[in-house]
């Protein structure tokens, strides 16, 4: 088979198909892309045993059909260093990829594409759909990624759990200290759930179109994301997610308004005295006022601030981890947010402001620490 790409465009294009690539493969056909010629259309694709991501290019001067595995760093390479413009490969399975340019050419090996493992795919007739905006999508897997659990004890808690639902789903992500949850319009959505590895969901949101329509397919084993030409396929992380809507405080009636770029900046400052190990924070609370301290009695370091704010709940001093503090706050776009209380032992609520929370549908719960 013969065809010829545009250079410029196949590297954008294999850029995220690369970042699939394992470094050490439990299979040595996994090591490379999987070229596929049918009629002007080439798709190609990466996997590494349970994340499948593809792309569709339109092809020039083909010739033939078929398929053959070619190896995905060497073809990187050559292509980061080709003259810009258009290139020809040629690709004789059982011999090699011969690639010609303006002035050269460059021969590299080819495997057999029946070598290459099917992806796992959703079960016709057993799978739910739903289709998501690509904005809403790439927003909600920014903001909640920072939440996932990375020790590996609890399975479910290393992914995002998508609540699909069609009256409104949410995107939620929890490592037990803290939780988050975006919420995300999806009409005419089945009704269902389902786990998504952190890994997958961050190749996910670099492929996504987010001016289009998002069309998700799934069962209880794997995942279906095509957007525009792209198509990427995971197996999920089996196990029940917790109620985490009984997790997200109801009651707390102590309300604090701050700007959220003030509040990040003195929270910033408080880190960089806070003790090494535990990172704690206090947090005074009084009429209109927020007082911020942290000290590290080992390093004789220790920093307070004052923050105005608009605050007229009940007097209390509660503590936080500083990091889970500051990657709360900071995953909200919002100019102003709301941070509300019950009492220094309970969770607290953290929202935008009144007056952005429709154009940002943001929850997020964090857990106190013990404060001398």
């Amino acid at each position: 088979m013969k065809f010829t790409i545009d250079t410029e465009a196949a590297l954008k294009s294999l850029i995220p198909l690369a970042k699939v690539i394992p470094s050490r493969p439990s299979l040595p056909i996994l090591s490379n892309f999987l070229f596929e010629l049918d009629g002007d259309s080439l798709r190609i694709t990466a996997a590494d045993g349970e994340i499948t991501l593809a792309t569709v290019m339109k092809a020039e001067a083909t010739e033939g059909s078929g398929g053959a595995a070619v190896p995905a760093k060497i073809f990187m390479d050559l292509l980061r260093t080709l003259p810009q413009g258009g290139f020809t490969a040629e690709i004789e399975p059982g011999k090699g990829m011969t690639c010609s340019w303006e002035s050269g050419r460059s021969t590299l090996p080819v495997f057999l594409a029946e070598d290459y493992p099917a992806a796992c795919r959703p079960e016709p007739g057993s799978e739910k759909t739903v289709t998501m905006n690509g904005e809403d999508l790439s927003a909600g897997i920014a903001k909640t990624s920072f939440a996932v659990a990375h020790d590996g004890i609890r399975p479910v808690f290393g992914g995002l759990f998508f609540d699909i639902d069609p009256e409104g789903s949410s995107i939620v992500a929890t490592d037990t200290h803290k939780l988050v949850c975006q919420n995300i319009s999806t009409p005419g959505a089945d009704k269902g759930s389902f786990v998504l590895a952190s890994r997958a969901a961050r190749i996910l949101r670099e492929v996504v179109d987010r001016e289009e329509a998002l069309s998700v397919s799934y069962d209880d084993r794997c995942v279906c994301f095509r957007s525009g030409s792209s198509e990427l396929l995971s197996v999920l992380i089996a196990g029940k997610f917790p109620p985490y809507r009984g997790v997200i405080p109801a009651g707390n009636e102590n309300v604090l308004s701050v700007g959220k770029a003030t509040l990040l900046g003195v929270l910033r400052r408080m880190c960089v005295c806070a003790d090494q190990r535990s990172s704690v924070i206090k947090v005074r609370l009084s009429f209109n006022e927020m007082t911020l301290s942290a000290q590290d009695l080992s390093m004789a370091t220790s920093a307070t601030e004052k923050l105005e704010c608009d605050y007229d709940g009940d007097e209390m001093e509660i503590g936080f981890k500083g990091p889970f503090f500051i990657e709360t706050v900071g995953s909200m776009e919002a100019e102003n947010i709301e941070i509300r209380f019950k009492e220094p032992k309970k969770a607290v609520l953290l929202q935008p402001s009144a007056e952005e929370r429709m154009n940002e549908p943001y929850e997020a719960v964090l857990m106190p620490v013990l404060v001398a």
